[in-house]
């Protein structure tokens, strides 16, 4: 059996363990930072939301409607 000083130096190890452990602490530091303006609604990065590297795009080739011509 622990006795002792042997016993609360394991008690404040295993406490400091479990305070290390806390998401709200170890995670944030790893998360990438949140984008600069608003994407809008039509942008989703990916499974995460929030990694460049998950993001995906779509490419349509089709006429674009709503803008102006410019006359040359």
């Amino acid at each position: 059996m622990v006795k002792g000083r042997e016993r609360e130096l394991l008690k404040a190890m295993f406490d400091a363990a479990i305070a290390a452990a806390q998401p709200d602490k170890c995670i944030p530091p790893h998360l990438s930072a949140p984008p600069r303006g608003r994407l809008g609604d039509s942008v989703v990065t990916g499974p995460t939301l929030t990694n460049v590297n998950d993001f995906r795009a779509i490419l349509v080739a089709a006429p674009l409607e709503g803008f102006e011509q410019e006359s040359s």
